[in-house]
């Protein structure tokens, strides 16, 4: 319980998930608890949709203000959402603390003074535009006039006394003066009784990414007197259906809204996620039917409702509240999931997690063959029944290093009683690695709960890169792409693999230079200056260059090039030629690199025979 909190808050709250903490940012997770709420570990300035304010106190480390500044009111980015603030109002500075050393969960309800190590990464309004699309409809057409309605409930046959209505009477006036303030005079709040019930748009869509033709089931979140509906899905195609289908046949970032038109209508939702279809193929595709490598890790310690691939069956307490689900998340013919103990016994508390921690580990996966690698899953949580509901959390992570060192991939912690499938887009967590993991850790700590999890149809794919030596190295990340080098040896770390490496023992050379290609002269008072790409940064640090010139005049001779002396030799750029040419005359340069490996030409020129072969074979530089 949050001691400060009072009900207009908590209705801020509450009124706050029709238009807010539904959306991404590719940099970090935002959401938090139930992913509903804000991360605790976002910057939100104290906000009703839960997060902190933080503390950034300049040496890696942030702490949280009193618990008498968290939890107050809309911050900027709620109000943005609620359609109250343009987004080049966004002025305070988003953050969110990666990797944190807290031992709060990102689900956490606010809390004052926890001091926090972690990675600070800024979300700029650019970030939330790019993943979620901009606000539809935008601030200029968006409503700043709501209504909420109050039902005073009392015992049937009896009416509400004059103090229970003078009490809802206040609430509604703070409601609506909480609103006020909380928006800085943006919006306003009307609780007034109409006779329709106004409509709010919201969806999911499965599945999100995958290679066309991908076919997209949606469902229709949409509440209120609904009238119309309509669906944009982003490719030019729409529907009036409530839920439709609808298959994505040619590669794209889709964006998919939905309008409702009722009362208060029309009302847009715009989708959070979108649509993502390239030429994916699976790196794993598991439903878990068959045994493909899954197996328990560290810690395990849990006493009873170990992770085990099987059947889940229904558990309930005692008021038919379910605990454990009695059926899997695979369409068809499936059944089989992980599942922290898949027996039902006696009661709810029987196979369910006691006594410590079960660890699901997956097998070691490529990533490194692949780009726009995204990752997803289902599962199922329960935590919110026993003697300690809501104090344990699901953890999942991730490993670039086969298990050696983990990061959070999400820590919900809210018993939502359905299958969740959240989408990770694991470039923007990890670099591509050949020893991917990941793994799912379930626990029951501390005072004992009835704790269950289900974890099934993990799906990881990315679109293939060319891989022209076939060494499992895409030629955009094979130090050797042009041999096959599939252990990317480089014994002197130089970025070079040994087998293309000219000096395998020297990290100072990497191959002999090529010509130079993109010579560049500046005017300078009384002098030339001479400037290019050095060539050491793919030949090697040890990489130097040789410049010659002569007149132009000389080019007409029978023997071109003749004239040519050494400008500069064993150089790196830029040279100033402080000779000026004679009246009438001009001068020509030419430049090569050399380096232990060998020496590159001064380029070819279209004559035969070439004269710059004389050059190449008795340059005027030593």
């Amino acid at each position: 319980v949050f001691s400060n909190a009072t009900g207009a808050e908590i209705l801020g709250q509450e009124a706050g998930h029709a238009f807010g903490t539904f959306i991404y940012a590719e940099p970090a997770d935002l959401l938090g608890r139930g992913e509903a709420h804000w991360s605790f570990y976002m910057q939100t300035y104290g906000s009703v949709m839960e997060g902190n304010l933080w503390v950034d106190n300049g040496d890696g480390t942030f702490t949280t203000a009193p618990n008498t500044q968290q939890f107050n009111g809309y911050s900027q980015l709620d109000q943005y959402l609620w359609g109250l603030r343009r987004v080049d109002e966004l002025t305070d500075p988003i953050f969110v603390i990666a990797s944190p050393s807290a031992a709060q969960p990102d689900s956490a309800f606010p809390v004052g003074g926890v001091t926090t190590s972690g990675t600070r990464i800024d979300i700029l309004a650019e970030d939330l535009i790019s993943y979620n699309g901009a606000r539809d409809p935008a601030i200029a057409d968006a409503p700043r006039d709501f209504s909420m309605a109050f039902i005073l409930v009392v015992p049937a046959g009896s009416e509400p006394s004059a103090a229970d209505i003078a009490l809802m009477t206040q609430f509604r006036s703070s409601w609506e003066s909480f609103f006020a303030t909380s928006t800085e005079g943006r919006g306003v709040m009307h609780t007034g009784i109409n006779d329709a019930i106004p409509v709010s748009a919201a969806f999911r869509a499965a599945p999100r990414v995958g290679a066309p033709p991908l076919t997209v089931a949606f469902r229709n979140l949409a509440r209120g007197s609904i009238g119309t509906v309509l669906w944009d899905f982003g490719d030019g195609n729409s529907s009036t259906a409530m839920e439709p289908i609808h298959t994505y046949t040619q590669p794209g970032d889709y964006t998919v809204s939905l309008t409702i038109t009722g009362a208060s209508g029309p009302v847009t939702t715009t989708g959070t996620a979108g649509i993502v279809v390239d030429a994916f193929v699976p790196i794993l595709d598991d439903d878990f039917e068959t045994d493909q490598g899954w197996s328990l890790g560290l810690p395990d310690d849990a006493t009873t409702g170990q992770w085990e691939r099987a059947a889940p069956q229904q558990t309930t307490t005692s008021n038919e509240q379910t605990v454990q689900p009695g059926f899997d998340h695979t369409p068809g013919a499936g059944t089989a999931a992980f599942v922290t103990g898949a027996a039902a016994g006696t009661g709810p508390g029987s196979f369910d997690i006691d006594g410590g921690s079960t660890t699901l580990l997956s097998p070691v996966l490529d990533t490194m063959p692949f780009e726009r690698v995204y990752l997803t899953y289902a599962r199922w949580f329960s935590n919110n029944r026993g003697a300690a509901p809501g104090e344990d959390v699901l953890v999942v992570e991730i490993s670039g290093d086969g298990g050696n060192t983990w990061i959070p991939l999400e820590r919900p912690g809210e018993s939502v009683f359905q299958y969740r499938t959240p989408v990770f887009l694991v470039d923007d967590l990890l670099p591509p690695t050949q020893q991917f993991r990941l793994r799912v850790i379930a626990s029951d700590l501390g005072d004992g709960s009835l704790v269950d999890a289900v974890f099934d149809d993990f799906l990881m794919l990315g679109v293939p890169l060319p891989d022209g030596d076939s060494d499992g190295f895409p030629d955009t990340r094979d130090n050797c792409p042009g041999v096959s080098n599939a252990m990317q040896q480089d014994g002197d770390g130089d970025g070079a693999g040994d087998l293309c490496d000219c000096a395998p023992g020297d990290p100072m050379l990497v191959s002999v230079p090529g010509p130079l290609s993109d010579l560049d002269l500046q005017q300078v008072t009384g002098s030339t200056r001479l400037d290019w790409t050095s060539l050491a940064a793919t030949a090697g640090p040890a990489t130097v260059h040789d410049l010659i010139t002569g007149p132009i005049a000389s080019l007409r001779q029978p023997a071109p090039l003749g004239g040519a002396s050494c400008l500069a030799a064993g150089v790196l750029p830029p040279v100033i030629d402080a000779s000026a040419p004679g009246p009438g005359d001009g001068v020509y340069y030419l430049g090569r690199g050399r380096n232990g490996c060998g020496v590159a030409t001064y380029g070819d020129s279209t004559l035969v025979p070439d004269p710059r072969d004389a050059l190449d074979s008795a340059s005027p530089c030593p």
